[in-house]
This record gives structure tokens, C-alpha cells and sequence, in this order.
């Protein structure tokens, strides 16, 4: 199943950067080895490093809120008790924690 994951994002990047290759050929004389390389670091420029970079960042948050979760410094329980002003009242019900 990842195989067919891995070929669809490629085919999405393929044709969203098939343009930018089509007038890279002419700036470069239809060389298409010189074309194709720039066209791939493109790619990796625009679309796939800023991706795995935001990817990054949202692993290492949530490995952090599993952290503070984990050692009590955070408690969503009493959070939601705290802040359930802003609920419906008859909402109320589900969510308070009884201490």
C-alpha cells in the first residue's frame, strides 16, 4: 500500500512541475539532463522541503505535548473544567471531571 502512496505523490509532483520542466527545455537549449536537474531541485526547493520541514516541527510538538502529558504537567482534564465557561451549559455535563 505504501508503494502505490509513494507513486501517487510522486505523480502529483511530476505533473505539478512538468510546466516548469516543458520552459526550463527552452532556456537551456532542449538539453533535457540540465533541464530535469533543475527541474528536481525546484521541486525539492518549493514543495518538498518546506513540507518535511513543517512535518518536522509538527512530530517534535506532539512529541512534547506527549511529554508534558505524560509527567502531569499537563492536564487536559482539569483544563477543559477550567475553561468550560465558553461551552454550551448543556454540554457541561459530559465534560466536567469530578475530582
Amino acid at each position: 500500500m505504501a508503494v502505490l502512496r509513494d507513486d501517487l505523490w510522486a505523480s502529483i509532483i511530476a505533473l505539478l512541475f512538468a510546466p516548469v520542466h516543458r520552459r526550463l527545455l527552452l532556456h537551456v537549449s532542449g538539453r533535457r539532463t540540465p533541464a530535469a536537474l533543475l527541474t528536481l531541485l525546484i521541486a525539492l526547493l518549493v514543495a518538498i522541503l518546506p513540507f518535511a520541514l513543517v512535518a518536522a516541527g509538527l512530530a517534535r510538538e506532539a512529541a512534547m505535548l506527549y511529554e508534558r502529558l505524560q509527567s502531569g504537567e499537563l492536564n487536559l482534564a482539569l483544563y477543559f473544567a477550567r475553561n468550560l465557561t465558553s461551552f454550551r451549559p448543556g454540554w457541561r455535563r459530559y465534560l466536567t471531571v469530578s475530582a
